[in-house]
């Protein structure tokens, strides 16, 4: 089993700049950016005008919300964006938008004022660019280690099942439920039916306007070939007319120590068992 990350644990309570302070934000085109790991950054207030506090702030397109949807025609990028969170790559414009819109957990009744979320993926052939977009009242990372409880705090989930050959995924490397933190830790459970870090398997970088988060992050993809305890995996090579089986989630935990509703982008009475269930994804279609 690999050794957890000491990555510290992040707490957010919006239009408090300590929090800015302690994450070491750094502003990028009008949006504060937390760094990966490591990376030197410095602070800087966004300007007023850049910063979502409110639903009634977005302008989405309401066909993005079409109940159909589940699946996504992914174009090929020319150039690949650069994972930077801030979203604004020339890449991102031949894509479109679709909602994270399915209520999959929760005793109440999903808001806008809550939780509004949207996606777009375009892809290159060594991988997947992912481009999220999280409206979200409160972010909540209650947590130091990234194995406890990691569903409990507020959590983008990627599903991937390379040849959307579905079925049970739970302790085997046949489709990947990435948990993605928000201090960047990737985890999944492995074959010894134990969490395991993946922070190889995705890049990722998280920009923050107000209440608007832009995650932008890379997958690479591997088939059911992956072995847990080898360095000789090699990523799958992306070409057009390829077709996935893939979803995204997100974990909405705001002042409970837990998640109050869980999200996703395709409906259903057994929809949360996207962690079990490849079967149960949408199609991600590969087009030129």
């Amino acid at each position: 089993m690999e050794t957890p990350q000491s990555t510290g644990c992040v707490g957010v309570a919006w239009g408090t700049m300590l929090v800015g302070l302690l994450l070491s934000i750094v502003t990028i085109n009008g949006v504060n950016v937390m760094p990966a790991p490591g990376a030197e950054s410095s602070v800087e207030m966004i300007a007023p005008d850049a910063a979502i506090w409110s639903p009634t702030d977005l302008d989405w397109d309401a066909a993005m919300y079409d109940l159909s949807q589940g699946d996504y025609s992914a174009p090929r990028a020319a150039v690949p964006p650069m994972i930077d969170g801030v979203g604004d790559d020339s890449a991102w414009a031949v894509a479109e938008w679709r909602a994270i819109q399915f209520q999959w957990l929760g005793d109440t009744p999903l808001t806008d004022a809550d939780f509004m979320g949207r996606y777009k993926i375009v892809w290159t052939p060594d991988r997947l660019y992912y481009l999220v977009e999280i409206y979200d009242d409160m972010l909540s990372d209650v947590r130091a280690d990234p194995f406890d409880q990691y569903w409990e705090d507020d959590t983008l989930e990627v599903f991937v099942d390379e040849d959307q050959s579905g079925g049970s995924h739970r302790f085997d490397h046949s489709a990947f439920a990435y948990h993605i933190s928000l201090s960047y830790d990737v985890v999944d459970l492995g074959i010894t039916e134990s969490p395991i870090l993946f922070n190889d398997h995705i890049e990722v970088q998280r920009g923050d306007r107000g209440r608007l988060s832009t995650w932008e992050f890379s997958v690479l993809v591997y088939d059911d070939s992956y072995q847990q305890f080898s360095n000789d995996n090699v990523p799958v090579e992306l070409e057009a007319g390829k077709v996935m089986g893939f979803a995204l989630a997100y974990c909405d935990s705001d002042e409970t120590g837990t998640r109050e509703h869980f999200i996703g982008t395709y409906g259903g009475p057994n929809a949360l068992d996207a962690w079990l269930d490849a079967g149960l994804f949408g199609t991600l279609t590969l087009i030129p």
